[in-house]
This record gives structure tokens, C-alpha cells and sequence, in this order.
């Protein structure tokens, strides 16, 4: 049985993608110079973050919870009024994890006691929660990542949508495989997606563009499924198959 501090982190953790990359909006996410907007999301990030902690809620944890709010609130306001570049993309989420970090450090002890709901399978939980957060993560925060490797660059409008779904398709396909363990039928993936564009490869600029964004999107697709395997091993869980 995994320990109170391991269940907090992966839940809260999972809360922060799942509020972010999954109840988040691109109207809000790109309009938080406005106060209103930011206030909005810190609400959507305290709402998420509740129900997904409820399993361990208390009084105190919960005080944490809005104290994490505020946190996020700051971070996406110092955020807002940065560059849209990769290090301020990391720093921010490396501001986020620490705080959550450090509140599960605050919450105290492994105890039964923490529990609002003592038959519920806490850890099982938290790992499909964190899973739903990484498919998020995996569509949206992947595209940021990527836009950020490849740089600008001028795009067909009709054709960029379609490249934007082989992208998701391609991260959510590399991310199950890898989380089911599957790590040879990848290469499928890849053959399926360079025999679409076999013809176009030829050309030098495309190729390298191609290439970097396809190593960058699934870079991010193997960083989430490392996390999802270290999540389903620190809390003893196993695949439902």
C-alpha cells in the first residue's frame, strides 16, 4: 500500500495537469493579463484540486489547497507577463511542482486518519486521475513544446489543423504504448507517419522540420509515460489487464 505523502503528491499532481491541460481553455489560458481571467482559473485550479484530494481531505489540507491556489495564481501572473519561450514554460511548472511538493512535505504523517473515505482505493485512483492529467498534458501542453522546438515558421492554414491532430494522435498513441509496455510496436507509429510523407522528406528544410518535431513530440510522450510509470509503481498499482 502506497504511503499518505506518495497519494497526496501524485493526486495534487494530477490535479495540476487536469486543471491546466484538461479544464482549461485557450480563451483563458492566453488572456490571463486580465485579472478576471486569472481569477477564473484560480478558481478552476481550487475546484479541481479539491475534488481531487477529497479521498484524503481535511480541514488543514484543505487551507494547503488554497494556499497552492494562490501560488498558481502568482506563477501564471508572473507568467502572463513573460516571454512566450521555453525556459519561462519551465520555470513555470517547475514553480508549480515545487509547491506541490512542498505542501505534501507540510501535510504530515502517513495516517489512516487523513482519510475522509476509508474504503475507497486511494492509490488506484490517484494513477487514473495523474492518466487523464498526462493526456492533457500530452495533447496541449505537448503542442506548446513542440511549437517551441520547431520555432516559427510560416504554415499552410488549411493543412496546419490536420498536423496539429497527427501530433496529438501520435503523442496519445506513443503514450499508451509505452504505459502499456508495449515499447516495440512504437516503431509503428513512426513507419505509419513516414510513409504519409515519404515523398516530401526528399525536400531538406522539410525533413529537418519533420524530424524535430516529430523526435520533440515524442520526446514528450516517453517524459509522460516515465512519469506514469514511476506513479503506478511508487503506488503499487497494476495495469487493469
Amino acid at each position: 500500500m502506497a504511503g499518505f505523502g506518495t497519494e497526496l503528491f501524485v493526486l495534487l499532481l494530477a490535479g495540476h495537469l487536469i486543471a491546466d491541460y484538461v479544464v482549461q481553455t485557450r480563451r483563458v489560458a492566453e488572456g490571463k493579463r486580465d485579472l478576471r481571467v486569472l481569477l477564473r482559473h484560480g478558481l478552476e485550479v481550487l475546484l479541481v484540486q479539491t475534488i481531487v484530494a477529497l479521498p484524503l481531505l481535511t480541514p488543514a489540507l484543505l487551507g494547503g489547497i488554497v494556499a497552492l491556489t494562490l501560488v498558481h495564481i502568482l506563477a501564471d501572473a508572473w507568467k502572463a507577463r513573460s516571454a512566450d519561450t521555453w525556459p519561462v514554460f519551465l520555470r513555470d511548472q517547475a514553480l508549480h511542482l515545487a509547491a506541490i511538493a512542498l505542501l505534501v512535505l507540510l501535510a504530515g504523517r502517513d495516517s489512516g486518519a487523513h482519510r475522509l473515505f476509508d474504503q475507497l482505493p486511494t492509490a488506484r485512483m490517484a494513477w487514473v486521475a495523474l492518466l487523464i492529467g498526462l493526456v492533457g498534458f500530452n495533447i496541449r501542453g505537448g503542442s506548446v513544446l513542440v511549437r517551441f522546438a520547431l520555432g516559427p515558421r510560416d504554415a499552410d492554414p488549411v493543412t496546419q489543423p490536420r498536423g496539429a491532430m497527427v501530433g496529438y494522435l501520435e503523442r496519445i498513441l506513443v503514450f499508451a504504448l509505452l504505459t502499456a509496455g508495449e515499447w516495440s510496436a512504437v516503431g509503428l507509429v513512426f513507419a505509419a507517419k513516414s510513409i504519409a510523407r515519404f515523398r516530401e522528406l526528399e525536400n531538406k528544410e522539410f525533413s529537418d522540420y519533420y524530424l524535430i518535431g516529430t523526435l520533440a513530440s515524442v520526446l514528450v510522450a516517453v517524459a509522460a509515460a516515465g512519469i506514469a510509470s514511476w506513479a503506478r509503481a511508487a503506488l503499487g498499482v497494476g495495469l487493469p489487464w
